[in-house]
């Protein structure tokens, strides 16, 4: 679906504004709720996400449906969608696994950095930013070399924890002397 919306050229952009699954959540003694099946479902589908990222589809962003359990006007409060479990009767609010989940969800930021196609161009973009934060699994998502074969372009994806370690990243980068722009 996402490659056909991309297709219209008037679309700039594509958000996901509901994305959910109800289950019949259960209550340990405890008061963990086990919705495995629910993290498992928002994995499969960022990881949609980013793979259609990746093939250029303008994806900019993605909301669960729903923050906390609520009422459906068709089946009253049976179903359940919610990453906060609401006790119907004490009203009280338990964050179920798939908050917690969402909760430590990596950070990750694409870096884009222009420079002179030299050959170590792309380890000396990857070494700055090791200095800073934690590359992801993918580390070097793409790097291209412009139509003249001059000048590289690379995109990194990055965990950052806080704005401060990408501001640190990008000052970094941008001052280096063989960092011509940043993207």
């Amino acid at each position: 679906m996402l490659h056909k919306y991309a297709e219209y050229p008037q679309i700039k952009k594509i958000i996901i504004t509901e994305s959910g699954v109800c289950y019949r959540d259960f209550l340990t003694k405890e008061k963990i709720i086990n919705d495995h099946d629910r993290a498992d479902y928002h994995q499969k589908m960022l990881s949609y996400i980013l793979k259609a990222r990746n093939e250029g589809i303008p994806v900019e962003g993605y909301f669960v449906w729903s923050l906390t359990d609520n009422f459906e006007w068709n089946e009253g409060t049976i179903p359940r969608f919610g990453l906060i479990y609401i006790d119907y009767d004490s009203q009280e609010r338990m964050m179920k696994e798939s908050g917690k989940w969402f909760m430590n969800f990596p950070r990750v930021f694409p870096v884009k950095v222009m420079g002179a196609n030299q050959e170590d161009f792309e380890l000396l973009v990857v070494e700055i930013i090791q200095k800073h934060a934690t590359i992801s699994v993918d580390e070097v998502v793409s790097s291209r070399l412009s139509r003249n074969g001059r000048f590289v372009s690379v995109t990194v994806h990055v965990n950052a924890e806080s704005q401060e370690q990408l501001d640190a990243i990008y000052r970094e980068l941008s001052a280096h002397e063989r960092v011509l722009m940043m993207l």
